[in-house]
C-alpha cells in the first residue's frame, strides 16, 4: 500500500497540500486488529479556520455555486468512474474500519453506485424555476387530471 493513503502529513486546503500549523499527529488505529494503520495530522484552531475560509471561498468564487444541475451530475458521474478504477486501492483503506475482510468487497461496491444514482437523479430531477416578475415559491393546485399545475 502507498505510504501517503495512510499516512498522512497535510491538509488538503483551498485545492492544495497544506502543512499544519502545529506538529502533534493522531494514530489510526484498526478496530478490528488494534493495530496502528496509518497516522494523520490533528488540526489545530488555525488549521480548523483556514479550512473554513478556503470553502467559504470556494462558494463565493469557486464554479460550483454557478454550474448547471448537468454539469453537476456529470461530475458526480466522473467520481463514481474513478471510485470504481481505484476500488482495489479503496479495499485496502477499509482496514482502519475494522470491517471483516468478507465484507471489504461489499462495502466498496456500493460507494459508487450511490454517485450513480445521484447524477441520474439529478438529471431526471425536475427542478422548480424561479421566473421575473413571480415568487420564488407559489404553491401548486392539483388539476383535475392529477397533475401539477
Amino acid at each position: 500500500m502507498k505510504d501517503h493513503l495512510m499516512y498522512r502529513r497535510e491538509f488538503f486546503l483551498g485545492g492544495e497540500w497544506v502543512k499544519p500549523s502545529g506538529t502533534a499527529v493522531l494514530e489510526v488505529v484498526s478496530p478490528s486488529t488494534e493495530d496502528v494503520v496509518g497516522e494523520v495530522p490533528v488540526s489545530t484552531i488555525v488549521d480548523m479556520d483556514r479550512a473554513v475560509a478556503a470553502a467559504r471561498a470556494a462558494f463565493d468564487d469557486g464554479p460550483w455555486p454557478r454550474t448547471t444541475p448537468d454539469e453537476r451530475a456529470d461530475v458526480l458521474a466522473r467520481a463514481a468512474e474513478l471510485l470504481r478504477q481505484r476500488r482495489a486501492e479503496i479495499e485496502v483503506l477499509v482496514d482502519e474500519m475494522g470491517v471483516a475482510s468478507s465484507q471489504v468487497p461489499l462495502q466498496t461496491g456500493r460507494i459508487a453506485p450511490v454517485f450513480d444514482y445521484y447524477a441520474d437523479l439529478i438529471r431526471t430531477f425536475e427542478f422548480d424555476r424561479v421566473e421575473a416578475g413571480r415568487p420564488a415559491y407559489q404553491p401548486r393546485r392539483a388539476r383535475s387530471n392529477g397533475c401539477r399545475a
